[in-house]
């Protein structure tokens, strides 16, 4: 059998006779064909006896035979018999049969309607010998037949060449199987076939013209065979259909009616028949249109009188093949496939009592109903309905590493055909408790398949997860699942998938996810108990935890809700993976999880875990490359963390930085920590900085910290009360290097910061500004190796050695204040609760330009917090040109400044004296038992000697000025050039010899003064001697020398000072007015002789009043 695509259409030279003619003839040919066998049973007759001598056919004489035509013709008048040679053969039984052959049979125009290349007509032996002639059997050989199905679905049958009868309207579809029932019905109704049994018809061609289907199929040899028997009519038929395969496709048709009947039934038995050839003949079958498969199985169906179609059984079995509606849609393969259906034409309902499919794809099991949607042709233009599914396995395109199964299920679908299109309105599966919805849609498209598809799962765990993952589908980023993911349950899960011949298949994947416990980075603690939401769309998976922990290996967990783990491209591997760290939980467990393997944070900076207590929120993002050796630097994170209640004893190793607030950056190059807080009591902010990596730099600390009283108990600077007030930012930085403790800088302008030596009247207001430079080194033996301080006209510069974090001395090379202070400086720890000691080691003091003592120490504190002072200055100068050298004292300053000391006037006259405070000053008094030579060497008299010198000076108003007293015993003048002029200008031959001799003793010396920076007021002097004795007041100026003196001279003081009572100290009743000016060296010396005669008492008229000294 060959198959023939074109079928004739109406307008073909085939069809052009009229219709209603052409099927009358034909069903007349019939009636004829069964007439010229009778008529041939007559010869039979005829010569019975004679073949029953002979074993081999008898032939007919020709004029036998053409009697014989000639009977036949009349009988089938208007058609026409032709036969060919003819004979007569006794079979087995004594059965006569008559052989014919080339018979054709002819129409009235003498026109072929049939031929056979042989027949033969069985006669039946009983009637015979009774004289009548009844056929038993009819055998034929060499005939064609048509069978034609028209666009309505009807069936028409012919014989012979001409096999295009067309149907010419409604109505007349099913009239050809009718009648041509009831013309045999009539025929095997008659007397003359009343022993026919069967009919045989060999080497048949028929041709088959669809024309619903728009094909053409023609088969060669193939057998029909038809049985007679108690009025049922049975036929069976076979072929062989060559479907351009290895081996021909074959048909075996069988069909069963009872005379009289209105319905027959036929059935069809399939081998390796072609499933797009089996879905053009019944609309229950046209689903098989999409198959490249060869089908082998049964269909059993009635037909009525008028040929509609009754229902439909089916048995297929489908050989291996493929889905493949069209030539450019990919095959889908399978095994093979089983079906049981039932097809009713009355409610186009199609009943699957199974379906059962196997491939490497899917292998199924189900069952259920399929309505037909017809077209207006009345053929399926869709199938919709609902299967229930069992035994389910799949694995498309072998994706999986193993099949997914699934216990049952069902699908509501609508399958199209033209084009072929599945639409999935919803289809469920089960694996145990576990429900799975899909709903979607596939389409055979011109250019290939098309389809879109989204399903769901309410619950699923890890293990279904990965099995219905694609192992090539991501598959780096399924093997971290599979290594990374330790278990979980998957909730609400979400798939939808897109794709066609001209779109890009983009999956889309959604689910929750809860009990997870997942390894986010290799050497990592695990994530534990984690919820969440994830997706996959485009490439990019994301997932999101509404919930989880992370326990650390210190500081216990971390809850890292809001952590987003993000593949931003699945494709192409190896893929890059990023989490968004959220975390919260202690301080100590985040420094603990960030310092593990890989990112080792606090590796290079030899910090602790332990770093500091308090809460940390985490966030930030870490990413990697999902390979087993990632390259180097294929690790990168940036990591953010705000801390809060924050408390450590490690950044600051020996003190207490505690913040309400930190915030934290750390990146593969460096750690940051910066904020504001305290450093034990003391305000600083600033930012910790460690480098990293394996040649990391130390770690830094930069900032600011407040200086103020508290500053000073906090770090133990030893500092006596009220010696700081207000408060000064500084700025800070340390740096911490490995294996070493901290060292430190520290530096200030003092801006608000008030300082304060009362003991020296020094002080820096807090409105001013200065400069505070301090570097060093923290830890258990703190030590400053620098300091450096500058500020309202002092300046300072030294170290501070500190022991186990307690001020223990500072020593300054030198210190500075204005214009008056130049000494090097060391204060010297005394304990806990006393203030430190002062000792200076040389160096000079100006009195002239400052103010000592303040009648106490700073704050009104206890003795114990007054600093005592050492001195030994190399200077300790009074006033111009008068100065205290080698200077030597132990003061106090709990009361003020008090203390006893030494030195040497201007390096020449030993002097000791006492220092006591004053109001806010101090006064002093000095004592030497050679009050000559302190005279001498502070430049007043050259060449005085001996004599007990007691000297008070008080301080006076003025700043640098003091009041004095002065008493001397004893003391001798001589050579004194000021006095020399004064006696020689007084004509006192005598004593004017004695000062050139043993000099001029004085018994007592007293003076009334003021000191000056400048010059010495004196308000009263006297000098009593045995020879003379000697009043002054005036002016000694210091820096030139010079002086404006005046007094009385007063002779022979031994009698003359009888008169003493009446006037001044160290004048008598007799005496000489003078002035005194010059210098000592080059005096000029007035004297009024005629003072002498001027009683003392009224002296006062020739001379002016003496200076006012202001207290």
């Amino acid at each position: 059998m060959t198959t023939e695509p074109d079928s004739p259409t109406p307008d073909s030279p085939e069809a052009a006779a009229p219709p209603k003619k052409r099927r009358s003839v034909r069903r007349r040919a019939a009636v004829g064909l069964l007439s010229l066998a009778l008529l041939a049973l007559l010869l039979v007759a005829g010569v019975i006896g004679l073949l029953a001598l002979r074993s081999e056919p008898l032939v007919v004489p020709e004029w036998a035979a053409t009697r014989l035509s000639a009977q036949i013709n009349r009988d089938i008048a208007p058609y026409s018999a032709r036969l060919g040679a003819a004979a007569i053969v006794l079979e087995e039984g004594w059965a006569p049969r008559v052989l014919l052959s080339d018979t054709e049979l002819l129409d009235g125009a003498g026109a072929r309607i049939v031929s056979f290349d042989s027949l033969s007509l069985g006669i039946a032996l009983q009637p015979l010998v009774e004289g009548a002639i009844r056929p038993t059997d009819l055998r034929l050989s060499g005939t064609r037949l048509g069978l034609r199905r028209d666009t309505q679905g009807a069936f028409w049958l012919s014989f012979g060449e001409e096999l295009n009868t067309a149907s010419d309207g409604a109505g007349e579809e099913g009239a050809g199987f009718g009648q041509i029932m009831a013309q045999v019905d009539d025929l095997l109704a008659r007397e003359a076939f009343a022993f026919f049994e069967r009919l045989d018809i060999f080497d048949v061609t028929l041709r088959y013209e669809d024309e619903r289907a728009r094909r053409n199929w023609t088969v060669d040899g193939g057998r029909l065979e038809l049985l007679h028997t108690l009025g049922e009519l049975r036929a069976r038929a076979d072929f062989a259909l060559l479907t351009g395969g290895a081996s021909a496709a074959g048909v075996e048709l069988s069909f069963e009616r009872k005379a009289g009947a209105d319905q027959a039934f036929v059935g069809l038995n399939l081998t390796d028949f072609p499933a797009r050839d089996l879905a053009t003949q019944a609309a229950a079958l046209s689903w098989l249109e999409a198959l490249r498969a060869p089908i082998s199985g049964a269909l059993r169906l009635s037909m009525n009188s008028e040929g509609a179609l009754g229902p439909l059984s089916a048995t297929l079995q489908i050989a291996e093949g493929a889905l493949q509606p069209n030539d450019a849609a990919t095959p889908i393969p399978f095994r093979s496939a089983r079906t049981y259906l039932t097809y009713d034409p009355v409610t186009n309902m199609v009943l699957f009592d199974e379906i059962n499919l196997q491939s490497e794809w899917v292998t199924l099991r189900a069952e259920g109903k399929l309505g037909l949607v017809m077209d207006e042709g009345g053929w399926p233009e869709a199938f919709i309905g609902q299967l229930r599914l069992a035994g389910i396995s799949a694995n498309p395109s072998e994706l999986l590493p193993e099949p997914v199964t699934f216990e049952s299920g069902f699908a509501d679908l609508r399958l199209s055909l033209d084009p072929f299109r599945v639409e999935l309105g919803q289809l469920g599966l089960k694996d145990g408790e576990t429900a799975y919805h899909i709903e979607g849609s596939f389409e055979a498209l011109e250019k290939g398949w098309s389809y879109q598809v989204q399903a769901a799962a309410e619950a699923l765990d890890l293990a279904q997860v990965l099995a219905v993952w694609p192992e090539k589908a991501g598959e780096k980023t399924r093997e971290w699942v599979s290594a990374n993911v330790l278990e979980g349950h998957i909730n609400e899960a979400q798939f939808a998938l897109r794709a066609g011949p001209d779109v890009k298949a983009e999956p889309l994947v959604s689910f929750g996810f809860e009990r997870v416990k997942l390894r986010f980075l290799p050497d990592m603690p695990l994530i534990e108990n984690m919820s969440g939401q994830a997706s996959l769309l485009r490439k990019r998976f994301a997932a999101r935890a509404n919930s989880g922990t992370v326990t650390a290996p210190e500081g216990g967990r971390l809850n890292v809700t809001g952590t987003e783990f993000i593949i931003p491209r699945t494709l192409p591997a190896p893929a890059k993976a990023v989490v968004n760290l959220r975390a919260e939980g202690q301080i100590t467990a985040v420094l603990s999880l960030i310092n593990q393997e890989p990112i080792n944070a606090l590796r290079s900076t030899n910090l602790p875990v332990t770093l500091a207590d308090g809460r940390a929120a985490v966030s930030g993002s870490i990413g990697w490359t999902m390979q087993k050796n990632p390259p180097p630097g294929a690790l990168t994170y940036d990591i953010t963390a705000s801390l809060a209640d924050v408390r450590s004893e490690v950044i600051v190793p020996g003190r207490v930085l505690a913040s309400p607030k930190l915030d934290v950056r750390v990146t593969p190059k460096e750690l940051l920590i910066s904020g504001a807080g305290r450093l034990d009591t003391i305000p600083v902010s600033g930012r910790f900085q460690a480098p990293l990596g394996a040649d990391a730099a130390a770690a830094t600390v930069d900032g600011t910290i407040e200086i103020s009283p508290e500053f000073v108990r906090a770090f133990r600077l030893g500092l006596p009360a009220g010696s700081v007030s207000g408060r000064s930012m500084a700025n800070i930085a340390l740096t911490l290097p490995k294996g070493q403790g901290p060292s430190f800088s520290l530096s200030s302008n003092l801006a608000g910061l008030g300082l304060a030596i009362p003991q020296i009247g020094w002080s820096h207001g807090q409105d001013s500004k200065g400069r505070l430079e301090v570097s060093g080194r923290l830890g258990a033996d703190m030590k400053v190796d620098a300091i450096r301080l500058e500020a309202s006209g002092l300046k300072a510069s030294g170290s501070v050695v500190l022991e186990e974090g307690a001020f223990q001395n500072a020593s300054f090379e030198r210190v500075t204040i204005g214009n008056w202070l130049n000494v090097p400086l060391k204060i010297v720890a005394r304990g806990q609760g006393r203030a430190p000691r002062i000792e200076i080691s040389g160096g000079r003091l100006d009195l002239s330009q400052t103010t000592l003592g303040t009648g106490g120490s700073a704050g009104g504190a206890s003795a114990a917090d007054s600093p005592p002072i050492g001195a030994r200055l190399d200077e300790l100068v009074i006033s111009s040109g008068i100065s205290l050298r080698s200077f030597r004292g132990e003061f106090s300053t709990s009361k003020g400044f008090e203390g006893n000391f030494s030195g040497s006037v201007n390096g020449q006259a030993l002097v000791e004296g006492r220092v006591v405070p004053q109001g806010s000053r101090s006064a002093f008094r000095l004592r030497s038992e050679d009050g000559g030579q302190v005279l001498k060497a502070a430049g007043l008299l050259k060449n005085a000697s001996g004599g007990m010198f007691d000297l008070t000076m008080a301080p006076a108003s003025a700043k640098g000025s003091y009041n004095g007293v002065l008493s001397m015993t004893g003391v001798r003048l001589k050579d004194a050039p000021a006095m020399a002029e004064l006696l020689n200008a007084a004509s006192v031959v005598g004593l004017l010899e004695q000062l050139g001799g043993q000099g001029i003793l004085f018994n007592e010396v007293e003076s009334s003064f003021q000191l000056t920076p400048r010059r010495v007021v004196v308000s009263k002097a006297s000098a009593v001697g045995t020879s003379m004795g000697i009043s002054m007041d005036g002016y000694y100026d210091l820096a030139s020398g010079a002086m404006d003196m005046q007094g009385v001279v007063s002779p022979f003081f031994i009698v003359n000072g009888i008169g003493a009572i009446f006037t001044r100290k160290g004048e008598g009743l007799v005496g000489f007015n003078y002035n005194l000016r010059g210098t000592s060296s080059d005096p000029n010396v007035q004297v009024n002789p005629l003072s002498i005669f001027t009683p003392g008492m009224f002296r006062e008229i020739f001379r002016r009043p003496p200076p006012e000294i202001k207290r």
